[in-house]
């Protein structure tokens, strides 16, 4: 499961210690031209005179580790200039390791990841136009505007390749639905359908709620387009400005329409979130609605019930419709001497033939091209092709993923939340229209400050 947590670079750490690539080959990529892309079908058989090897990093579990292996003795037998040398670093510690690499005039030549899209500024990830522009490169063939709007910098320039396309819907349990003789939900229903259906739901007697997606401020707010559908929203485009957004008349009333939920005991409590899974207690059968992503759709498809996907609830008489997209990409070493080669290599792995065998290979991940999923015939999956109805609509960036500042103050934001529609003691519930407006000027002077020193 990918961890949503706004992770960047330690902001300790100075641009200018970001040098070289820690690659113990020191065979440079000589073909300037970027003939070392050659297809499998033209790609020699002869042995090269010189082999590249880049240094190539990543994080995902050790479930994808074969998937990896094979994807890479492709790429090497259809370039045999090119080696590869992978490691795998657990998800917990793996940016913290990647930071200290590159402090140390080290690091890979590629890695993957993701980052608030002002991290670019920093000058360690490598601006992609060049290459683009050279080959070609069409990156309309993948999700717009989502893969825009993760990774062009402020320069306009792209600084990575998508590997995927996660995104979210609301899968619901069908078979709760029937025995308590709820209507299945459709795509244009709201606020007010969601709430009707999920204390409809709710049978805490028998262990089930209708629903997880108020359980924390990422399920209710950030990881989701409800507050966008509202015409509101959690900071500016930048991510500078929460004064504003965090206190609007909009996101009062989310969190006052959230904390009616749990207040009812609509919404599951923390003990029955504990459940391991992507999905957590959804999976195990507890949940009517959960808050679902793409990486869990596995989990969903082996559960022992049917299961539904729709779109989100929209605000009662709101036209808006915005979809909540993310992707993992892979970034290059700005100080790489191999960067043709590590060009070759990332090309490959965001590619349609890539995607195509993550499908395959027991759907390690959603291909981040449309054209994939629609060749694939994922639409013809009840669930899949919610999320590929939803990744076609306009969206915008997490809040995490504008601006890095997010990561100090995000916290202050989860506390707010929790006081209002979570108390610790499940009763002292707090006024979101006294609380909001302190916490977003809070959060604003910090934001301001850690600009200030930026």
């Amino acid at each position: 499961m990918k961890k949503w947590a706004g992770i960047t670079i330690a902001a300790t750490l100075m641009v200018g210690t970001l040098a070289g690539c820690g690659s113990e080959n020191n065979n440079s990529n000589t073909d300037t031209s970027g003939n070392a892309a050659s297809t499998g079908n033209n790609a020699s058989s002869s042995k090269p005179d010189k082999v590249t090897t880049i240094d190539f990093w990543q994080l995902d579990g050790t479930g994808t580790q074969d998937f990896y292996v094979t994807l890479i003795k492709q790429f090497e037998k259809d370039h045999p200039d090119i080696k590869v040398k992978m490691a795998n670093i657990p998800e917990d510690g793996f940016f913290e390791k990647l930071n200290a690499s590159f402090a140390a005039g080290k690091g890979p030549d590629m890695w993957g990841g993701w980052y608030s899209t002002d991290e670019f500024e920093r000058g360690y990830i490598a601006p992609l136009d060049e290459f683009i522009a050279r080959d070609s490169y069409d990156m309309d063939k993948y999700f717009q505007p989502a893969t825009a709007l993760r990774l062009k910098g402020a320069d306009g320039h792209y600084y990575g390749l998508p590997r995927d396309m996660s995104n979210a819907v609301i899968y619901y349990n069908k078979d709760l639905f029937d025995k308590y003789g709820v209507p299945y939900p459709s795509s244009d229903w709201t606020l007010d359908d969601f709430h009707d259906a999920a204390k409809k739901l709710t049978h805490a007697d028998e262990g089930i709620y209708g629903t997880d997606l108020f359980a924390s401020d990422f399920n209710a707010i950030t990881g989701n387009p409800i507050i966008w559908n509202m015409g509101g929203d959690v900071a500016s485009d930048d991510g500078k400005k929460v004064k504003g957004y965090v206190d609007s008349p909009e996101m009062i009333k989310l969190f006052d329409y959230a904390q009616t939920l749990s207040k009812e005991g609509v919404n599951a409590p923390s003990s029955v979130m504990q459940t391991a899974g992507d999905q957590g207690p959804f999976s195990a059968g507890k949940i009517g609605m959960s808050l679902g992503f793409l990486w869990g759709y596995n989990d969903v498809k082996k559960a022992t019930f049917k299961a539904g996907a729709v779109a989100f609830p929209k605000n009662p008489g709101s036209d808006l419709n915005f979809a909540w997209t993310e992707e993992v990409s892979w970034y290059m070493n700005n100080k790489s001497e191999k960067k043709d080669a590590t060009w070759e290599f990332m090309k490959y792995l965001s590619s349609p033939e890539v995607g195509k065998q993550a499908i395959d290979t027991k759907f390690m991940w959603g291909p981040p091209m449309p054209s994939v999923w629609e060749e694939k015939g994922l639409e013809q999956d009840e669930l899949l092709k919610v999320f590929l109805e939803q990744a076609k609509l306009k969206t915008k960036a997490p809040s995490y993923d504008r601006n890095r500042t997010w990561n100090e103050v995000g916290g202050m934001f989860g506390q707010a939340y929790t006081d209002v529609v979570n108390p610790v003691d499940g009763k002292s519930y707090k006024d979101p229209a006294e609380v909001l407006p302190k916490v977003a000027d809070e959060m604003q002077a910090k934001i301001d400050e850690l600009l200030a020193q930026q």
